[in-house]
């Protein structure tokens, strides 16, 4: 719940402030509307080239993390990031 955020928003306006609603159900519909909000945010960012950024660094952290570390990999792979 704490990636969306839902257990904040579902009692404040994600800043804090406190929301005065009528009755629980209107607390659940704003919270939905929220989440929706927060979601459709995230979704910008759910590309190709995200998901290769994000193999990327986890190849590259396990590239620097080899030990012995092999230096001509290294340059390999440091190579083809910096294209």
């Amino acid at each position: 719940a704490e990636v969306t955020l839902a257990s904040r928003v579902s009692a404040t306006d994600g800043a804090g402030q406190t929301r005065d609603y009528a009755d629980e159900e209107e607390l659940a519909l704003a919270a939905e509307k929220e989440y929706q909000a927060l979601l459709a945010r995230g979704m910008e960012l759910n590309s190709d080239a995200m998901h290769q950024l994000h193999e990327d660094t986890v190849l590259l952290l396990a590239w620097e993390s080899t030990s012995p570390p092999l230096p001509e990999a290294l340059k390999l792979h440091q190579k083809r990031i910096e294209k």
